[in-house]
């Protein structure tokens, strides 16, 4: 019947299908919204959606996206909203901002001091940094050193000092979100490549497409989940004093609890130094855990009433790279009452914030 049909394509949407007219893009940014949130086994989800078609003009053949986002990996999300990061994720969705210990006021202004001062420290590992971003942070490390007692680090001050610190004007402007790239030795930035070179793009792609399967490989099932987590890199874009502006990337290094050493999963490209690059995070969260990254970002995003972008590659490499055992890293219909429909069928205790 046309009804079974129907439900067919709803179930084959649920486990990621996508047709080629429906794919994004690779060279536009694409502003995801807040479609939703969930209790499910993985944690408290975030769903974050947008609407997809391979055309700016022609919307006939676009699909709506949703891509589940855990922001919490306590156990008791799977039954309630009980952590304190769904909690205070909820609150944000509905303009209530109680900056507490888990989010505090001040939650920006550490990342930019701790990215500043990290920045310091590899400086000298890449001579071609941009000057405008090498401005930004500079700023920052001179208001901090002003700020604190002669002898005292950022690392070191205590949560009274650094509270003291007279920072310039900092201003959240937006939040990224992509695929790290597979390797710095390809010599290849998404903001290089030019969209007209196919070969470049292709390469991006299979760069992309080997990550996924390779971080999908090495995560287990614990749950058996439908749901598979996404090695997301959130950026937080800042400008400084109105002039400078400051990438702070945050990573989710979302795999399970059992491979906490970064060396023992190809979840992230071997260029990405761990230590390094989660330290500002790890510095900066009350509690940290694989889902920081997310819940950091998403809640700026929300605090400051900023968009929140994924670049066209990334979202184009999720959409095609095939997950074993229907399992997806995405839900996707047709349009928005099947949209409902599909993300019912995967998280039946999803609630829609629209």
């Amino acid at each position: 019947s046309n009804d079974d049909d129907d439900d067919d394509d709803d179930e084959q949407d649920s486990i990621g299908s996508i047709s080629s007219a429906s794919l994004p893009l690779q060279n536009t940014l694409n502003r995801l919204s807040v479609q939703g949130v969930s209790i499910s086994p993985m944690g408290f989800i975030v769903l974050l959606s947008t609407t997809s078609s391979s055309s700016p003009t022609d919307t006939s053949s676009s699909s709506v996206i949703s891509l589940p986002i855990p922001i919490s990996i306590d156990p008791n999300d799977a039954h309630a909203s009980s952590s304190i990061e769904a909690l205070t994720m909820i609150q944000l969705l509905s303009d209530i901002d109680m900056a507490g210990v888990a989010f505090p006021p001040n939650l920006l202004h550490v990342l930019v001091a701790l990215q500043a001062f990290q920045e310091e420290e590899e400086v000298h590992d890449d001579d071609d940094e941009d000057d405008a971003h090498n401005g930004a942070a500079a700023l920052i490390r001179t208001a901090v050193l002003k700020s604190l007692p002669n002898g005292v680090s950022y690392y070191d001050a205590s949560s009274k000092q650094r509270n003291r610190i007279q920072f310039p004007k900092l201003q959240l402007t937006g939040v990224t979100l992509s695929l790290p790239l597979l390797s710095r030795d390809e010599n290849m930035s998404k903001e290089e490549i030019n969209p007209s070179d196919k070969n470049a793009s292709r390469d991006q792609q299979q760069s992309f497409h080997k990550m996924l399967h390779d971080f999908w490989t090495s995560t287990t099932n614990t749950n058996n989940e439908t749901l598979l987590p996404l090695p997301l890199q959130y950026t937080l874009t800042v400008l400084v004093d109105n002039a400078h502006s400051m990438d702070i990337p945050l990573f989710s290094q979302h795999h399970h609890h059992q491979h906490s050493n970064c060396d023992s999963t190809n979840a992230f490209p071997a260029h990405f130094n761990c230590e390094r690059n989660y330290l500002p995070l790890e510095e900066a969260c009350y509690g940290y855990t694989t889902a920081s990254a997310a819940f950091t970002a998403i809640g700026l995003a929300l605090r400051y009433k900023v968009p929140i972008v994924m670049d066209g590659s990334s979202l184009h490499a999720i959409l095609t790279t095939t997950a074993a055992n229907n399992r997806t890293a995405f839900l996707l219909s047709k349009d928005q009452p099947n949209h409902d429909k599909t993300i019912s069928r995967c998280l039946p205790h999803w609630k829609s914030t629209q």
